[in-house]
């Protein structure tokens, strides 16, 4: 190859690197990516095949990205178990390249490349531009990760402040009402929403004796999981009575998930809300109570006064006084 040559191959791959970023950094999923990156590369090394896996941890199982030409998806266990990165040129025209990418996440990835189409050697020139193209396929992951991780990060904060605000909202509900059962019904039902369980049941007890069991959804089944995080509870002591929160199954786009530390703190937030509401309730209804009792012993005490006379007796010889101050609002005899 002249100078003259190498020119226009460094011009041309230089160009693809340009454009298969561009293009790279705009994917959706890892099998469109996989897909544009082995066209890209198929079209700059001029090879027959080109196929790409990917395995999420060790413990996985390659997974097919793309399969050019390949009608064996079974070659993917000719690719080694190597967690650095490594790659293989073959010995012979008909041997494939074969390549360990491990990735940021320690994900990696594995690619296998057939023969070049004029069935000559990976040249020198071959080998320094399937590096950078390898480089390109690393930087266009962390790309598109960095990307779903922003996602990601937009989505919980939604979900926070959506929390928080219903928090608040039924703490302002729970403050209005007055009967403890729809006080129960209210919180119980919240917090299943936000956590995402897909059931929850809330127990009241008293000196080891159940006193009622509220259930949210009404029809649903008490059961319990055996797998860890797959249930959450906690409690609260009222009047002598145990509160006791329990919900099961956070449901997710996968199924059922483990709950996190948020929806713990969820939980034990609509508990102590709970908690304050029934406290309030109890001293506003002594306050009540202890109204009417003034009430009643005001009363009393303005009948008792009544009850005295107000001007005494005159006896001739006799100067006379008489004075009447209960103790308290109404006196004895």
């Amino acid at each position: 190859m002249n100078s003259e040559q190498l020119l226009d191959r460094l011009a041309f791959q230089t160009q693809a690197l340009q454009e298969g970023f561009d293009i790279l950094s705009r994917v959706k999923s890892l099998p469109e990516m996989a897909k544009h990156y082995c066209h890209i590369l198929r079209g700059s090394l001029l090879t027959v095949d080109v196929n790409l896996f990917y395995k999420r941890s060790p413990d996985d199982d390659w997974r097919i990205l793309y399969l050019s030409f390949s009608k064996d998806p079974d070659m993917s266990s000719t690719l080694p178990d190597e967690s650095a990165f490594y790659i293989k040129y073959p010995e012979t025209k008909t041997d494939m390249v074969k390549v360990i990418i491990p990735l940021m996440d320690k994900s990696k990835f594995g690619l296998i490349l057939g023969p070049k189409m004029d069935k000559s050697r990976y040249s020198d020139f071959d080998k320094i531009s399937l590096q950078i193209f390898l480089q390109l396929l690393d930087s266009a992951y962390q790309t598109f990760k960095n990307r779903q991780n922003e996602k990601q990060f937009v989505f919980s904060l939604n979900q926070r402040v959506l929390q928080l605000n219903s928090l608040i909202d039924t703490g302002i509900e729970i403050s209005r009402l007055e009967k403890h059962s729809s006080l129960h019904q209210l919180a119980l039902e919240r917090v299943v929403a936000l956590t995402n369980a897909s059931c929850g049941m809330l127990r009241i007890t008293k000196k080891n004796r159940l006193v009622d069991k509220i259930f949210y959804p009404s029809q649903f089944q008490y059961r319990t999981l055996t797998r860890e995080g797959y249930n959450i509870q906690t409690r609260f002591r009222f009047q002598g009575s145990i509160y006791n929160f329990i919900l099961y199954n956070k449901e997710s786009r996968n199924g059922f998930v483990a709950f996190d530390e948020t929806d713990q703190l969820l939980l034990d937030a609509f508990s102590r809300q709970l908690n304050v509401a029934l406290e309030n309730i109890f001293l506003h209804q002594e306050a009540l109570e202890k109204q009417r009792i003034d009430q009643d012993i005001e009363v009393a005490g303005t009948i008792q006064q009544r009850i005295i006379p107000e001007t005494l007796p005159e006896i001739d010889g006799y100067d006379m006084f008489g004075v009447n101050i209960p103790t308290k609002m109404v006196g004895g005899d």
